[in-house]
């Protein structure tokens, strides 16, 4: 198994006790994958009383699910404009208020349960130059047109330097309706709640081999799952299980650090309102702080894909730009993870085709902690015959992409080096 150099591994506030499957099962419903997904669609579909199975290939939370930047960002997709033309008015205006309903899940979800995660709200998008200000400028009147229920404040010179201080900087839009969290915990907490209402969680049990039809089979080297309906949530973490699910993504790396704590007063001189911050570029920093006072600063590589083999120097390099003042900053972690994406950068939801007893979500593109939760409600609602998002989120077409895995590294250094030019002449 992959080695893991991640904080949030290491903070963790307990493990799931679930060992690997060792006998056949039956089941309403196998789920494959013990991400945020997973594991939130096994809790609603618990919560209506469905008996559910779900399969994890390692331990809950092992993806991305557990290792992101824990930004919880209001909204449902990267642009929704990108698919806009797909939808009418009413369901493209549904879409938009799928974005705020899936604050309220989380939330709702952490209070019910009384998880343990380091919630905090404050978010803050921050530009680099005049262009991308102007940008938040735009968006923050689109979402006043939208009686954005939270307060939402344009910083510039002084005012930015209340939530965060770098000469990178020369504006910012605030966000009292976005936070952060520690994800792991979150998903962990989650899991724990699916188990006490009657999910069977098996661990380390990655799935050999699914046979579809009236009723599905699930194959593990242990045993296998018989059950009436199957939900693939595997994301990024897909590999080989499903060719045909895996030909509409590509995957990308993502990497984060974690120093070592920082001091009262040295967080107060670059990030006084201890709030999360990304900013507008195509590939951009995102960076937080803990509970503990690390700081946690994630990014990825901005032309070329690959994997740094010194995921720390990269990484540093990235933070020096921003905060030179940290550049000797101590590192106690380093750590990287795959985030699927599709070519509209927005979530795919839906039944397989040829089987209406299967289901799939992934692609998140990097914005999965709160859509995720909607997309589970959604998933849950649909199978129990509920009416809920599904028909929507389902309508929308997902283009596949040509030798998505041959080619991966090749599609998204080509995306990347599109975004930034397009950024630039834009």
């Amino acid at each position: 198994m992959e080695t893991i150099n991640s904080y949030y591994k290491s903070s963790a506030n307990f493990s799931i006790d679930a060992s690997a499957l060792a006998s056949d099962q039956a089941a309403d419903v196998c789920i494959i994958g013990g991400g945020f997904t997973g594991v939130n669609t096994a809790l609603e579909l618990a919560e209506r009383g469905i008996d559910v199975v779900l399969l994890e290939a390692h331990d809950i939370g092992w993806g991305g699910s557990g290792r992101n930047g824990g930004q919880m960002i209001c909204g449902i997709g990267h642009d929704p404009e990108l698919i806009r033309k797909q939808l009418s008015d009413s369901e493209f205006a549904e879409l938009y208020g799928m974005g705020l309903e899936a604050v309220q899940v989380l939330t709702g979800r952490i209070k019910k349960y009384d998880i343990q995660c380091g919630f905090n709200w404050g978010y803050c998008t921050v530009a680099y130059d005049q262009k991308r200000l102007s940008a938040l400028k735009e968006l923050q009147g689109f979402l006043a047109k939208q009686n954005y229920p939270f307060e939402l404040s344009l910083l510039e010179g002084s005012d930015l330097e209340r939530v965060v201080r770098s000469e990178r900087y020369v504006g910012g839009l605030y966000d009292k309706g976005s936070g952060y969290l520690h994800p792991l915990n979150l998903v962990l907490g989650e899991a724990r709640a699916a188990q006490e209402l009657g999910v069977r969680i098996y661990q380390n049990s990655p799935v050999e081999k699914v046979e579809k039809g009236s009723k599905v089979v699930v194959h593990t080297a242990g045993g296998k799952v018989i059950a009436n309906k199957l939900v693939y949530a595997c994301n990024a973490y897909l590999d080989d299980l499903d060719v045909n699910l895996k030909k509409h993504f590509v995957t990308t790396n993502a990497f984060s650090i974690a120093s070592a704590p920082l001091s009262d007063e040295q967080i107060q001189d670059f990030m006084p309102a201890r709030a999360a911050i990304c900013d507008n570029r195509p590939v951009l920093d995102y960076y937080r702080l803990s509970e503990d006072n690390r700081l946690l600063f994630g990014g990825a590589t901005h032309f070329v894909e690959y994997l740094p083999s010194d995921l720390e120097k990269h990484i540093r390099k990235n933070l020096r730009k921003v905060f030179p003042r940290l550049a000797d900053i101590k590192v106690d972690y380093a750590w990287s993870g795959r985030m699927a994406l599709g070519a509209n950068l927005f979530p795919q939801v839906g039944k397989m085709s040829g089987h209406t007893n299967v289901y799939f979500a992934q692609a998140y593109a990097g914005f999965g902690v709160g859509p995720s939760h909607l997309v589970a409600k959604s998933l849950a609602k649909e199978i129990s015959g509920e009416t809920g998002h599904f028909d929507v989120l389902s309508k929308i077409r997902h283009p596949k992409i040509f030798a998505s895995t041959t080619l991966n590294p090749l599609w998204v250094t080509a995306g990347k080096c599109w975004h930034q030019l397009e950024a630039k002449l834009h």
